[in-house]
């Protein structure tokens, strides 16, 4: 498993294609779900199978909160009325279509714009970037810079003008902890073996701390997901200091796709000239002329329904390059689907690479990126798509909360990238797909293994007024079609 990383699973399918198996572990089983056709049943029972116990482990865990805190949070485990229970229905609320996900949505969009400025202007003294006037050309290296717009772009819209991710060091303390995670939280003796991950945990705990103490969350740019967030522990009774504790692992879920999800939406679009002519054509139709001066202007909320061909292409890059598994602890004996038996202290897991290879739900061209898959709506054969092996958002009672705010977020920015500039390997040269083989096991996408720079020319003179605007408020209530529950209730 550990040798194999992310390709453990798939391996083990491959060469058995068991619906479900069972792999023993120390002092544990772990069950494998391969079959599509299981996932349905096993999510109606979210109570007996469940994944709040994972969610109050890792706050005592690998987040150092206290013993006091463990008891709040696993009090009432299999109920609606436990402390993360609650946790998750207030961000539901909190991101679920309407106003408040639209204010975080534009915020996101106004940052990831101002970010680009420097690539629409001749002039740069960034140390990092180079820029001639006569070329408008700009050399960024790839991963870091569009893992940084989008961790700016993500916390600025979620936290506010206090936002920690501000600071420099802290971002860089977090692209230090966030790979080593894993090892740190599997270590027996962390002070000892996993001090400097300690230390850095540390430091953004106290970060945290400040921004709770200084009222970060009371600025009206603070979003009412991140209010949702601190208020509902806190009403719970867990102190300040685990507040802050818990508020470092509730990062994972606001940033940790984003920047790789962008990073190889950008990829795909790019290196393929056939898929960026045509997300290019279709965004096209969504600019207006605005008035004298070259001036142009595209309301990015459009896009969240109006263009079908950058949301499969946004898709088929999350099932081809997603790695995240669906964990939940059995909470009592289960017979799945009258069938197999699940073991009380059990783990299951769903994983995606299983899922996103499978040649019954996608067709025999499932190994090659398709931009066009979910505009044509079948597996290839002539049979209708099985929208439950979409696993990139999870689904069922433990579906991704914020959906609808990544996914937004994450076609924006390639909307603005594609309508906005040309974008190729320096130099030039032909597009090389980046090697992934060291990606960290606690990843849940494929990371490159080394960055590599790109050049970035703007695509022609018109300048541009970005607006987030159509389909907002109530008319934008329906949401992005982005899991198989989104689809059905579509």
């Amino acid at each position: 498993m550990i040798r194999e990383k992310s390709t453990f699973h798939r391996n083990l399918r491959d060469k058995y294609n068991y619906p479900i198996y069972t792999l023993r572990l120390p002092f544990t089983r772990m069950y494998v779900v391969n079959a599509t056709e299981l996932i349905p049943t096993l999510q109606k029972q979210w109570r007996t199978i469940s994944f709040t116990p994972i969610l109050a482990s890792s706050g005592t865990g690998p987040m150092g909160m206290s013993k006091e805190a463990g008891v709040i949070l696993n009090r009432d485990i299999q109920s609606d009325s436990n402390t993360v229970a609650k946790w998750s229905q207030a961000v539901n609320r909190a991101l679920a279509p309407g106003k408040a996900l639209d204010k975080v949505n534009r915020r996101a969009v106004e940052v990831m714009y101002d970010m680009m400025g420097s690539l629409r202007t001749p002039l740069n003294n960034s140390s990092t970037e180079k820029k001639t006037e006569v070329q408008h050309e700009t050399v960024v290296d790839f991963w870091s810079w569009t893992h940084h717009v989008m961790v700016q772009a993500t916390t600025e819209a979620v936290y506010g003008p206090a936002n920690p991710f501000r600071e420099a060091a802290f971002e860089e303390a977090w692209n230090y902890w966030e790979p080593r995670y894993l090892t740190f939280a599997l270590s027996p003796l962390k002070s000892l073996l996993a001090g400097k991950t300690l230390a850095v945990r540390e430091f953004m705990v106290a970060a945290w701390a400040k921004y709770f103490q200084e009222g970060g969350l009371k600025h009206e740019g603070a979003s009412d997901f991140a209010r949702a967030m601190y208020e509902q522990m806190k009403v719970d009774g867990l102190s300040e200091d685990d507040l802050a504790r818990a508020q470092v692992g509730h990062s994972f879920g606001i940033i940790g796709t984003t920047g790789p999800a962008v990073w190889w939406l950008i990829y795909h679009i790019f290196s393929d000239p056939a898929v960026l002519i045509d997300v290019r054509n279709e965004l096209e139709n969504f600019v207006e002329v605005d008035g004298g001066d070259n001036q142009y202007r595209i309301d990015l909320a459009a896009i969240r329904t109006s263009c079908p061909i950058l949301l499969s292409t946004f898709k088929e890059t999350m099932r081809f390059r997603s790695l995240g598994t669906q964990i939940r602890i059995c909470l009592e004996d289960h017979v799945l689907g009258d069938r197999y038996l699940l073991k009380k202290g059990g783990i299951v897991v769903i994983p995606q690479t299983v899922q996103h290879t499978s040649v019954d739900a996608w067709g025999q061209n499932v190994s090659k990126f398709d931009h066009l898959r979910f505009v044509k709506g079948d597996s290839g054969s002539g049979k209708k798509m099985n929208h439950t092996a979409f696993r990139a958002f999870g689904g069922g009672h433990t579906m991704c909360p914020g959906r609808h705010f990544s996914a937004t977020e994450i076609i924006a920015f390639a909307a603005l990238m594609v309508l906005q500039f040309d974008v190729a390997p320096v130099g030039g040269g032909r597009w090389e797909e980046p090697t992934w083989a060291n990606s960290p096991m606690s990843s849940t996408f494929h990371i490159p293994d080394e960055d590599f720079k790109i050049s970035i020319r703007p695509r022609d003179s018109r300048k541009w007024r970005i607006d987030f605007a159509k389909g907002t408020g109530d008319a934008g209530a329906k949401g992005m079609a982005v899991i198989a529950e989104d689809i059905e209730n579509s």
